[in-house]
């Protein structure tokens, strides 16, 4: 009896032993960037008919590619909140495709585009598409959606591109994980009254016609706020704000995990009077162009706005990039532990102090 026991348990030992190695293989894989190409010709894919209403492709420029959608239509009584996926490294939240299946959605203002949707989502929730060449790196053509719910909100046939790019981790050969997302991105962000993004409650507010009006203004700070375009179809939300104690104009990219992103550059320019921890070599994983080599610099204090961040850490990439040699981006690892909002009537970016 007292044998049959201790194989029992040393049976369960290691069963236990071994779902923990799967388990952390599973989150220290090997992170690949993996390109697809002639997804269209590829079993299962479902095209569009050209002579759809969805879209009309109404003239073609040299790396312009001009398209009218069809009206995208926004149902949602008041506000919304939806809850934040846990061990998100960005602002995820879950939306339903076309009354089937859910799958992370990006709140992304760092994206053009309405929606985006990975080449593995396109195969997973059986999307229609219909390749285009010209709309930029990576980018496979236009895809057909024709709802996505995020809570008590409705987004029906939102203007949608598809990314010929997605990342997978592996483990000895083997796919442990594959990404498959949509990105919800500027060009349909805008059409919201305002969007709160609750890091504390790990929340996401949606409102289409009310105004956000904060029970006590004195917890809040604001900052202005406007979308910029350029000669390629391409859009920023750029805030004015100060950060090292200069005030500067800098993209918000609520797709990107890290605090801030910037060029060599730039980084000498606001680098000035900081105090730099620690120094190492890194990866910075961006959606279309893979795996980007940086330099992390872990700084020990970082004012930004009226807030300020200890061991602030800043992602510094090659001036040569195809971001350009002024990529300078804010991301959302310094709101962590307090709320914003994208204030899309007012043009106002709020920021709630972290003691609130």
């Amino acid at each position: 009896m007292r044998k049959k026991t201790i194989v029992t348990i040393s049976l369960l030992i290691f069963s236990t032993l071994c779902w923990a190695f799967i388990l952390a293989m599973n989150y220290t894989g090997q992170l690949l960037f993996v390109q697809a190409r002639d997804i269209d010709g590829r079993p299962g894919i479902r095209l569009l008919d050209p002579n759809n209403s969805i879209f009309e492709i109404t003239s073609r420029e040299p790396n312009r590619v001009n398209i009218k959608w069809e009206k995208t239509d926004i149902y949602l009584k008041g506000s919304c909140r939806v809850k934040m996926l846990e061990n998100s490294w960005n602002i995820k939240v879950l939306g339903q495709v076309n009354n089937g299946k859910s799958y992370p959605v990006v709140i992304d203002t760092g994206v053009t585009d309405c929606l985006t949707v990975t080449d593995s989502l396109v195969r997973a929730a059986d999307l229609e598409i219909y390749p285009v060449d010209g709309l930029g790196r990576n980018v496979g053509g236009l895809c057909h959606i024709k709802k996505l719910k995020l809570g008590t909100l409705t987004i029906a046939h939102p203007a949608c591109v598809y990314w010929l790019a997605h990342y997978e981790r592996r483990v000895l050969g083997y796919t442990t994980w594959q990404e498959k997302k949509i990105n919800l991105g500027l060009g349909l962000l805008r059409e919201f009254s305002y969007i709160l993004i609750d890091n504390v409650t790990r929340e996401v507010e949606f409102a289409v016609k009310n105004s956000f009006n904060p029970q006590d203004n004195n917890q809040w700070q604001q900052y202005r706020m406007v979308t910029e375009h350029n000669e390629k179809q391409s859009s920023k939300l750029i805030i004015d704000i100060p950060i090292a104690g200069e005030s500067r104009q800098i993209e918000l990219d609520t797709g990107a995990a890290s605090g801030l992103i910037l060029t060599e550059k730039i980084w000498a320019e606001v680098s000035v009077d900081l105090r730099q921890l620690h120094e190492e070599q890194a990866q910075l994983a961006t959606p279309l162009l893979g795996l980007l080599s940086c330099r992390k610099i872990t700084v020990k204090e970082l004012s930004l706005g009226s807030i300020s961040i200890n061991d602030a850490q800043v992602n510094i990439i090659a001036n040569d990039t195809p971001y350009g040699h002024d990529n300078f981006v804010l991301g959302m690892d310094f709101f962590k532990e307090t709320a914003i909002v994208l204030d899309f009537k007012r043009n106002t970016f709020w920021i709630r102090n972290p003691e609130s």
